[in-house]
């Protein structure tokens, strides 16, 4: 992944919004295999096998959702450079672990990242096209009541090992 892709794809989220329009946010480009490794690690498991990861510090937080508006806004830049990316979170002691690691005062939150990288377009077009469970939420018809939706999910989930049955007062009829 060159340097002018990830700034192209920075370039795309810096025009998240956010509360007041403040954008509290700094975003830290991470290349070197170790410390994606440890990333991985530490509960961002995309992070790995990532051709860059992007982690975003934000002011406290407070700014959490505004977090997840980066991550998602930075997200349209890639499709244009043929990549592929997911968002995922730094967990426990690994969030703190980062800090130290990249130097980011304690203050500061850092726990969002979004992996990018090539798309392994073998493995994605092996994936099934709808859900293995068989999911009814795509096949109900438009005015389908929502006690006719939780009981045909109850009926597909009834017929896999360990399902929940249907919830109390969901009449199948109604």
């Amino acid at each position: 992944m060159s340097r002018r892709q990830i700034e192209s794809i920075l370039d795309v989220g810096r025009w998240s919004g956010s509360g007041s329009n403040k954008q509290p946010w700094e975003v830290l480009v991470v290349r070197d295999a170790d410390a994606k490794r440890k990333m991985g690690e530490w509960g961002a498991n995309p992070a790995v096998t990532a051709a860059a990861v992007l982690l975003i510090v934000s002011t406290g937080d407070n700014a959490a959702f505004d977090e997840g508006r980066l991550a998602r806004a930075a997200q349209p830049g890639r499709p244009a450079h043929g990549l592929g990316s997911t968002v995922a979170t730094l967990k426990g002691d690994g969030i703190t672990a980062a800090k130290e690691l990249f130097g980011i005062p304690a203050d500061r939150r850092a726990h969002t990242i979004v992996a990018i990288g090539h798309t392994d377009q073998q493995v994605r077009s092996a994936r099934p096209r709808t859900p293995s469970l068989g999911s009814p939420w795509t096949s109900l018809p438009i005015g389908t009541t929502i006690n006719k939706a939780v009981a045909a999910y109850a009926a597909v989930s009834s017929s896999r090992e360990g399902a929940c049955p249907l919830p109390p007062g969901y009449d199948e009829d109604s």
